[in-house]
């Protein structure tokens, strides 16, 4: 996104943090780390509250929030933080997360790129995680735009133009 100095996806189940599962910079994977680490900030609360969460200034908070969070990532240089709830539906995937190393808020049409690009990222190939009945992690993949080949009406796969192999 314009205008920020880097950005992560979380991918996040529940409350269970999975991981990351990509960042721009050094600084983005550690802001990851430190929201792991902490259980605060704002990825952590855009997937719990499924909105986006805004923080434009650390030093100067206009709600002190996150108190082991923002001093940790002030001194890796972050001033700004952003976490955008990655979602389908209802069901929440994770969270994106941007910052940058000034102050200040997203421009409007910063904000309405960050919120394109979590979209972009829920129709991705996630990794999640999730606890059975038995409280036992079971890994999976989440794939939301992955509905398998196209198939004709008797479950054949259809051939993708003229001319391909039907698989």
């Amino acid at each position: 996104v314009t205008g920020t100095t880097g950005a992560a996806i979380m991918v996040l189940s529940g409350p269970l943090v999975t991981g990351s599962w990509c960042t721009t910079d050094a600084v983005a994977a550690h802001v990851e780390e430190l929201q792991f680490t902490f259980g605060e900030g704002p990825c952590i609360d855009a997937h719990r509250t499924g909105r986006p969460v805004l923080e434009d200034d650390l030093r100067e908070p206009v709600t002190p929030r996150w108190p082991a969070f923002t001093p940790a990532v002030l001194a890796d240089g972050a001033r700004a933080v952003f976490g955008f709830p990655i979602r389908i539906g209802a069901v929440r995937l994770g969270a994106l997360n941007l910052y940058r190393n000034t102050p200040g808020p997203l421009s409007d049409d910063e904000y309405e790129d960050a919120l394109v690009l979590a979209e972009v990222a829920a129709r991705a190939d996630l990794p999640l995680s999730h606890r059975d009945d038995a409280g036992a992690v079971v890994h999976c993949r989440v794939a939301a735009h992955d509905r398998g080949p196209p198939t004709d009406a008797s479950g054949r796969r259809r051939r993708a133009f003229p001319g391909a192999a039907a698989g």
